[in-house]
C-alpha cells in the first residue's frame, strides 16, 4: 500500500498526465458565450483548491469565483441568479452535503452543472451534465496530497478552456504551467532537506499558525487542514492581515508560526517580511516559505525555505506552496509515530455519514 509520501512524490506525473490530457480542451457546451460568473460548490480540501485557484479565474481568466461551503449553502443560503453555470468540486465525489447542495442548484436555476471528481462514476456525476475527470484516481491514504495538486491544475485547465483568451495566449498559459509543474519534485527534495535542518523545533511543536496572502491563501487553509488531520495539533491559516487583527495576540514563545510570502506584488510582499521580523521577536519557531522570482542563485536556510518560481506567475504557485506542508505532515507523523493509515475514529463515518458509501 503506498503511503502519503508516494502520493506526494507522484505530483509531477499525475500534473503532466492532466496538462497533456487536456490540452485540447474538454469538449463542454459552456453556452452561447464564455461563462463570466461560475458558482462553486466544496468543502474540505477541495474548498481549499478552490481558493487556490480564485486569483487566476478573476485576474488571467476575467472569470468570477463565488465558492461555497456546501452544508450551509443548502440549508440557508439562495442560488445566485445571475451564474452562468455550477462546478462541484470533489475529490472522491462521494461528499453528502455537496451533492445536496447541487440538487438545490438544479432545483432553482436552468444553468450548466459540471462535476469535477477524481471518480467518474461517483454519486456526485449523477447530478451533473458535464463530469470531468482530474486523471488522479483515488488515493488509499486517507489524508490528501495529490489530489490537491491534481484538482488545482484541473480547475485551471478547466478554467483556461472556457476562458475568452486567444490560442496563444491560453498556450502560453499552457506553457508556463508544465514549467512550474516541472519544478515539483525539486520542492519536494528542498522541503525534506529543510525538515531534517528543523526537525527538533518542528516535532516539538504544539500550536501552529500558518500566514499567507494573495494566490496562497488557498496554501495555508490547505496547511491548517493537513496539520490539523495528521499532526492532530491545532493548527490554523490566516491572511495575512487577519493575522494581525486578533490572532497575533495569542502568540507564545514555543508557538509555530509559517509565513508563505510570494514576491510577485510588492507591497503584499513588504507587509510579509514586517510580519516575518517582528514575530521573530516573540516566537522562537518563525519558518518562512519564500516563493521567488528572478532570484535563482538564492539557497534555503534553516529559517527560510526557498521556492523558485521561474515563470514569475504567482497565481499558479499554491501548486509549489503547499508541498512543504505535506511533506512537514507526513514526516512529523512518521516520527511520532502517528499511524496514518488506521482512521482516529473508527465509527466515524458510519454515524455520521458524510460520505456517501464510504466506510471506516
Amino acid at each position: 500500500m503506498l503511503n502519503m509520501l508516494d502520493y506526494i512524490k507522484k505530483q509531477r506525473i499525475v500534473d503532466t498526465k492532466i496538462i497533456n490530457s487536456y490540452m485540447d480542451g474538454f469538449n463542454i457546451n459552456y453556452a452561447d458565450n464564455p461563462p463570466k460568473k461560475i458558482l462553486v460548490i466544496s468543502t474540505g480540501s477541495s474548498f481549499n483548491s478552490v481558493l487556490s485557484i480564485k486569483n487566476f479565474a478573476e485576474n488571467i481568466c476575467d472569470i468570477s469565483i463565488d465558492v461555497r461551503e456546501p452544508f450551509q449553502f443548502a440549508e440557508y443560503e439562495r442560488v445566485p441568479k445571475d451564474i452562468d453555470l455550477t462546478l462541484a468540486v470533489t475529490l472522491n465525489g462521494t461528499s453528502l452535503s455537496t451533492v445536496r447542495a447541487i440538487r438545490k442548484v438544479k432545483r432553482d436555476n436552468d444553468k450548466p452543472i459540471i462535476s469535477v471528481t477524481s471518480d467518474i462514476n461517483s454519486p456526485i456525476t449523477k447530478e451533473s451534465d458535464y463530469v470531468v475527470d482530474m486523471l488522479c484516481g483515488k488515493e488509499e491514504v486517507r489524508y490528501s496530497t495529490m489530489g490537491v495538486s491534481a484538482t488545482i491544475v484541473t480547475l485551471i485547465m478547466l478554467l483556461i478552456d472556457m476562458s475568452n483568451l486567444n490560442k496563444e495566449k491560453k498556450n502560453k498559459l499552457i506553457v508556463d504551467l508544465q514549467m512550474l509543474v516541472n519544478e515539483i519534485d525539486i520542492v519536494i527534495d528542498d522541503s525534506i532537506t529543510f525538515y531534517k535542518t528543523n526537525k527538533s523545533k518542528l516535532l516539538g511543536l504544539n500550536r501552529s499558525s500558518i500566514i499567507g496572502y494573495g494566490s496562497n491563501l488557498g496554501t495555508v487553509k490547505e496547511a491548517e487542514t493537513k496539520f490539523t488531520e495528521t499532526v492532530k495539533i491545532p493548527s490554523q491559516g490566516f491572511e495575512l492581515e487577519a493575522y494581525m487583527h486578533g490572532p497575533i495576540f495569542e502568540l507564545k514563545k514555543n508557538y509555530g508560526i509559517f509565513i508563505v510570502q510570494q514576491d510577485t506584488q510588492e507591497y503584499s510582499y513588504a507587509r510579509g517580511i514586517q510580519l516575518e521580523k517582528f514575530v521573530e521577536k516573540y516566537c522562537d519557531n518563525v519558518f518562512n516559505i519564500k516563493i521567488l522570482s528572478n532570484t535563482p542563485d538564492l539557497k534555503s536556510s534553516s529559517k527560510n525555505l526557498i521556492i523558485h518560481n521561474n515563470i514569475g506567475r504567482e497565481e499558479y504557485t499554491p501548486i509549489l506552496g503547499i508541498i512543504p506542508f505535506q511533506i512537514f505532515a507526513y514526516f512529523i507523523t512518521l516520527d511520532k509515530g502517528i499511524d496514518l493509515s488506521k482512521p482516529v475514529f473508527p465509527d466515524f463515518r458510519s454515524q455520521l455519514g458524510s460520505k456517501i458509501g464510504e466506510k471506516d
